[in-house]
């Protein structure tokens, strides 16, 4: 019985650092995107809104779509702040190189995206956060 018992703590054990191996890259990911869009976006958030939804990040990335850059995808990102949630979302496309994704740019170097101070975020997006500040779409 003690044997059994510490084989199974043991794989909880392992499960565990799994998740929390997990959630340290997730939150290590957020740290350097958030780093990189303050080189892009060096602006602060002038914009304000009261309630933020799930849809409403889809239906931004599809209205705002530039098209002629080759996107492959879009994040939005979340940190904590004193007047509720700074929100970023930006485009993404394909870096080879890398063979990852970078933050989508014009020609002329223009990044696509925004940011913004949202108070309050609707149960689906916050979910969809789960326990990271960065959603990648596809």
């Amino acid at each position: 019985m003690f044997l059994r018992r510490n084989q199974r703590d043991r794989a909880v054990g392992q499960r565990e650092g799994r998740a929390y191996r997990r959630a340290v890259a997730a939150a290590d990911t957020a740290s350097f995107v958030f780093a990189q869009v303050e080189k892009v976006l060096p602006d602060p958030p002038t914009k304000r809104i009261d309630y933020f939804a799930y849809h409403d990040a889809i239906s931004w990335f599809s209205t705002a779509d530039p098209g002629e850059l080759g996107i492959n995808g879009g994040a939005l990102l979340r940190q904590s702040s004193p007047n509720g949630w700074l929100l970023v979302q930006v485009f993404l496309k394909l870096d080879p190189d890398r063979q990852g994704f970078e933050i989508a740019q014009d020609d002329r170097g223009q990044t696509r995206g925004r940011r913004f101070i949202a108070q309050v975020l609707d149960v689906e997006l916050d979910e969809a956060f789960a326990d990271s500040d960065l959603i990648i779409f596809r």
